[in-house]
């Protein structure tokens, strides 16, 4: 989280700076401000996280899904293909 952390710092004052005049004036440290800023970032931060981790999951789950599908299909149609050529040939064209 090295990069991610600094960018996460350097938001928290952009908030802090953009919000400084919600800061009630009445506590003499800012620190718990922005300390709750920071949480809600990280929290944002990790949210995002696990639902790009979960959407890569699906994606990879249904690719696995599709590549299984493709090589079932091939499989039916090497083993079926003769067998099926054959019966559709010994058909009535009525």
């Amino acid at each position: 989280m090295g990069a991610a952390g600094e960018d996460l710092a350097a938001e928290t004052f952009r908030l802090a700076f953009d919000r400084r005049a919600r800061y009630d004036q009445r506590y003499d440290d800012a620190r718990p401000w922005l300390y709750g800023i920071a949480t809600n970032l990280i929290r944002q931060y990790f949210r995002a996280a696990q639902r790009r981790e979960r959407t890569e999951e699906r994606s990879a789950a249904l690719s696995l899904r599709a590549r299984r599908e493709e090589a079932l299909s091939g499989l039916e149609r090497q083993l079926l293909g003769p067998e099926l050529a054959s019966a559709l040939g010994s058909l009535s064209p009525a």
